[in-house]
């Protein structure tokens, strides 16, 4: 933020302490008490996401050395989020499916945030199996461990991955067919989609002696008309 050396600081209707200033050879009022308080109340609020809706330009009238033009933008926040993921992976070739289906267990009731294994070929066309987790940088020592304990591998890699992610929440709905939990997520476009959680559904299933689609079809439904009656 630049300010002319003769400009009186008394005048700017906020308080500029820690704010950085430095003088220029240029004289003249390099911003306005509004400008400066506009600067001072947004500092802060832009968010992490954003996409530009308008942006808007403007010539003052004074000549300066240098270019007397203003720029400002209409932003809106982005329903979604980026963060940080690691990515373990591994390839066995003498392990049971039994065996690989007890670590994918193991792995997902230690905190792992997802665990597949797809089937490959490896050296001599020997048929294996590559084990995917994806965790928390935290929780690395433990999946290592797990998967050390109950595999046969003697290597893992890992890497570091980005991920961008939809805002999601976890709640409790009242339906028609009952109770059920379900994950909330918001899209980019501020739209939600609702995801009902396996156990309830399969519960509501059993019990009113209906499908699992139809009764996941109308969790669904009912969960995103009253989120939508609600904005």
């Amino acid at each position: 933020m630049e300010i002319e050396r003769k400009y009186l600081i008394t005048h700017i209707p906020f308080d500029i302490a820690g704010y950085p200033f430095h003088q220029i050879e240029q004289e003249g009022e390099m911003v306005t008490p509004t400008g400066a308080a506009i600067a001072a109340l947004s500092e802060g609020q832009i968010p992490a996401a954003y996409c530009v809706k308008k942006v808007g330009m403007g010539a003052g009238k004074r000549e300066y050395q240098n270019t007397n033009i203003l720029r400002a933008m209409l932003i809106e926040e982005t329903g979604t989020d980026k963060d940080w993921i690691f990515r373990l992976e591994t390839n066995i070739d003498d392990c049971s499916g039994e065996a690989m289906g007890y670590v994918m267990k193991r792995l997902m009731k230690a905190g792992a945030k997802d665990v597949h294994y797809i089937p490959v070929f490896m050296k001599k066309n020997r048929p294996a199996y590559e084990l995917v987790v994806l965790c928390e940088e935290c929780d690395i020592p433990e999946m290592e461990q797990i998967i050390f304990e109950e595999t046969t591998t003697i290597g893992i890699r890992r890497m570091e991955m980005e991920r961008t992610v939809l805002k999601r929440e976890q709640m409790k709905m009242k339906t028609e067919l009952g109770e059920a939990s379900v994950k909330m997520c918001t899209l980019p476009n501020g739209k939600h989609r609702c995801y009902p959680e396996y156990e309830d559904v399969k519960k509501i299933a059993k019990r009113r002696g209906i499908s699992y689609d139809e009764v996941y079809r109308q969790i669904r439904q009912s969960a995103e008309e009253s989120r939508g009656n609600q904005k």
